[in-house]
């Protein structure tokens, strides 16, 4: 529970800091100026989708490869008896 609420967290962060850039360096003011009729409210609920769908790709990546312990490989050195993990 506690790493989805930090994965939402993390991209609700992200998502703020980026909305924060647009206003403070005026890009939209820029792109209207140079002619460009860019909706940044809807580039940035595409970020969005992308980044939320990313990220739930990569939460479900983590928890099969902690669950699976059988996956992953040792490697033994030839001259000590140790293995590492």
């Amino acid at each position: 529970m506690m790493r989805i609420l930090s994965f939402l967290a993390t991209n609700a962060a992200v998502l703020v800091l980026i909305s924060v850039v647009f206003q403070v360096l005026g890009i939209e003011g820029i792109l209207a100026e140079n002619g460009v009729d860019l909706n940044l409210q809807a580039l940035l609920v595409m970020s969005a989708v992308i980044g939320f769908g990313g990220s739930f790709i990569s939460l479900a990546l983590s928890k099969f490869s902690k669950d699976n312990p059988e996956e992953k490989c040792c490697i033994q050195e030839q001259t000590q008896s140790s293995t590492f993990c």
